[in-house]
């Protein structure tokens, strides 16, 4: 009888055994890791995604300064800063096919950067 009494309280107990336990903390531990990894690149993202606006806005203030200068000797490479980081600019033109006209090519490179991170295409007339 005693026996019976036994296996009873223990089949009345609630709870989770071991194995429940470690597996639900496994799942938790495989769920965090993905997410760790997902906002690691979501980090990274958003750092690539700020440096290409900055660098747009150095080179739309470069294409600005060329067509209120027009005819002005300009370097062509020169230093800018732009939110407290150095930044590389070339600009080169090329003539169109319409006499008067140029296209122009800016280019922006990022403070550590060899290729450029940005370019932008306008073109200038004369007059």
């Amino acid at each position: 009888m005693n026996d019976k009494n036994s296996f009873q309280a223990r089949r009345t107990q609630r709870g989770f055994t071991l194995i429940e336990v470690m597996v639900a903390l496994v799942i938790a531990a495989l769920a965090l890791t993905a997410l760790t990894r997902g906002l690691g690149q979501y980090v990274f993202q958003q750092s690539q995604l700020q440096e290409r606006v900055i660098a747009t806005w150095v080179a739309e203030n470069r294409l600005l300064e060329l067509q209120r200068l027009p005819g002005a000797q300009m370097e062509s490479r020169a230093q800018e800063t732009a939110l407290s980081q150095d930044w590389q600019t070339e600009f080169t033109t090329s003539d169109t096919l319409i006499d008067g006209i140029q296209k122009v090519e800016v280019a922006v490179t990022a403070p550590a950067g060899k290729q450029p991170t940005v370019r932008l295409y306008s073109i200038l007339g004369d007059g």
